[in-house]
């Protein structure tokens, strides 16, 4: 699966955007959200098997450049997955996901 990350801003749609990491894994479960400058956050889970997930994160501009390349944020020995972004009204980021894999403590 290719993630692609698409702008509105005037005059209207902008070209696509590859989000994703050049990677033989499969990309999926992600969520965006727009913050107060019109950059974008976009988080997604990259799974070299459907048991495993390594949990990325990027922000990039309106424009579609990189403000942050696809950063590791949890590795896949925890088993990421339903990854959610959030901004709140202290425009701070929150990332948040399910973890089906860690025993408890």
């Amino acid at each position: 699966m290719i993630l692609l990350l698409l702008l509105l801003y005037p005059p209207g749609w902008s070209d696509d955007h590859l989000v994703g990491l050049d990677t033989v894994g499969l990309q999926g479960m992600s969520d965006i959200v727009v913050d107060s400058t019109n950059a974008s956050w976009i988080v997604w889970v990259d799974s070299a098997s459907i048991s495993t997930g390594v949990l990325f994160y990027s922000r990039r501009d309106e424009a579609g450049n990189i403000l942050i390349p696809p950063t590791h944020l949890a590795y896949n020995n925890i088993k990421v997955c339903e990854p959610r972004v959030g901004i709140d009204s202290s425009h701070k980021v929150h990332i948040i996901w399910e973890d089906y894999g860690s025993s408890p403590g």
